[in-house]
């Protein structure tokens, strides 16, 4: 990654430290469906919410990316 201006140390450690969290989380994906349209507020999923997973190979806070709202014949699916 090269800085964007000149900069010491401190700064540059602080770059590398959020660089290293953004990255993790970008990597880090997963697509759950859900038979609802709502979350537990009654509001619609949106992109950029933060959400509680406790899935097998996920635990912790995630952010939606995208969301898909599908309607069918028996029932509301949110992807």
């Amino acid at each position: 990654v090269l800085a964007e201006e000149p900069g010491d140390g401190p700064s540059f450690a602080e770059r590398a430290r959020w660089e290293q969290r953004v990255r993790a989380g970008r990597s880090e994906r997963i697509t759950v469906t859900v038979q609802v349209w709502l979350d537990q507020a009654g509001k619609p999923w949106r992109p950029g919410d933060l959400i509680a997973c406790e899935l097998p190979r996920t635990t912790g806070s995630m952010l939606i990316a995208s969301v898909k709202l599908t309607r069918g014949d028996n029932a509301t699916i949110t992807t």
